[in-house]
């Protein structure tokens, strides 16, 4: 028998912040957990970090085990492959944040009696390095959905919990989808997926963890006007485009097991992004019924639409 959750933590040269991760999981007040390292190849102290760690807890609760070496998407979904299906919450992690001590039972008692499939996600405390000057992460404005997951992620992966149902479905959807397809963002991807299925997503509006803002983060806090800037210019020289193009290659693979609605939305999309003409695009990103969470974001997107770069 498992524990009654786990948790996926991606290592790679994580050692300088990797003790007060660790050391986080051992302060939540849900204690009931167990850890699966993955690591992708560290030439840092991390592995051992992780390798003494284990040692003050019983045997098996926190297991080590290689990565693919194909990055952190890849490193990730690889763990979700090794995720047990009888655990009753499955947690990702990274390896340089500290959770607050309430992350896993809030996230426990959000999915709670939910029938089916179901995710949790929230906010974040937004710090420097040294976890100094902590703000929290943008709200979410509008409940997220598959008409928006096409074209945005509102969902940081720091902070997502799958249910057992929602964890069985996404390791089907992998299974499906090939081990060589790797998506750009694993929890964009994840946004996708469940949202397509029509899992239920529940948003947690109180910050769950210190998100370590470093100079070797992957993507970093996707917050505030300068971020804001960088995405729209991510738009204008294709990007975006190119990370769109790609994650609907993987869609395309999986849409079987989207519900009709959503695979409408899909098939709308690509077609749209298809036209010639800069007039017809916008027209058929409108009919599409794609959206992003601000109006900024919003006009960008119709931009991009307009200049053949969605």
């Amino acid at each position: 028998m498992s524990a009654r959750i786990t948790i996926l933590l991606a290592l790679y040269n994580g050692a300088a912040h990797l003790q007060a991760q660790l050391a986080s999981y051992s302060d939540q007040t849900e204690t009931d957990w167990a850890l699966i390292v993955s690591d992708d190849g560290s030439d840092d102290a991390g592995p051992g970090m992780v390798a003494r760690h284990a040692a003050r807890f019983p045997a098996g609760r926190i297991k080590l085990v290689p990565g693919p070496r194909q990055g952190s998407a890849a490193n990730f979904l690889h763990l979700l492959t090794l995720a047990p299906r009888d655990a009753a919450v499955t947690a990702l992690s990274d390896q340089d944040d500290v959770w607050l001590p309430g992350k896993l039972a809030d996230a426990c008692a959000a999915l709670a009696g939910i029938s089916g499939p179901a995710a949790c996600f929230g906010r974040t405390l937004i710090c420097g390095e040294d976890l100094s000057r902590p703000r929290p992460s943008r709200p979410l404005r509008s409940p997220a959905a598959f008409a928006n997951a096409v074209v945005q992620n509102v969902m940081p992966g720091n902070t997502i919990v799958l249910n057992a149902e929602a964890l069985v479905r996404v390791q089907e959807m992998l299974r499906d989808m090939g081990p060589d397809s790797i998506p750009i963002l694993h929890d964009w991807w994840l946004y996708q997926v469940l949202s397509g299925i029509g899992a239920k997503l529940v948003y947690l509006p109180e910050p769950c963890l210190l998100y370590r803002q470093h100079g070797a983060n992957i993507i970093g806090a996707n917050d505030g006007f300068i971020a804001s800037l960088q995405r729209f210019g991510k738009m204008l020289d294709g990007t975006h485009a190119d990370w769109t193009t790609g994650n609907l290659a993987l869609l395309s693979r999986l849409e079987q097991h989207f519900t009709l609605e959503n695979r409408a939305v899909l098939a709308r999309f690509v077609a749209a992004r298809a036209e010639k003409s800069p007039l017809q695009r916008l027209r058929g990103i409108r009919a599409a019924g794609v959206w992003r969470q601000t109006r900024a974001a919003q006009m960008a997107l119709w931009i991009a639409a307009l200049l053949g770069v969605l």
